[in-house]
């Protein structure tokens, strides 16, 4: 029995040995979130969600200004009818008489 428990602790120290060794690298690797240089995954979602969002932003200032171009038409269509409306002519039909 006391054979056996020596067996287990030197292949449980084998193992730890060997799941520690696994884990660790010989390459310094950083973080590419502190160094810098961006190139993981984290990296690429957060540039893809940046993209997104711009594209989002962009497409809501184009849509803002088409509407305000839109109501600006709007007004001057509006003062127009209004002009004719006063002169008394009417700039959509030929009425020559």
């Amino acid at each position: 029995m006391k054979q056996f428990r020596k067996f287990l602790l030197a292949l449980m120290c084998v193992a730890v040995m060997g799941v520690v060794t696994a884990c660790g690298s010989e390459n310094n690797q950083t973080n590419d979130i502190t160094d810098g240089t961006g190139d993981g995954v984290a990296d690429d979602i957060g540039d893809d969600v940046k993209d997104g969002a711009e594209e989002i932003g962009d497409d809501v200032r184009d849509s803002a200004e088409e509407i305000g171009d839109d109501v600006k038409d709007g007004v001057d269509d509006v003062r127009d009818r209004a002009d004719d409306a006063a002169d008394g002519t009417d700039d959509r039909t030929d009425n020559a008489r």
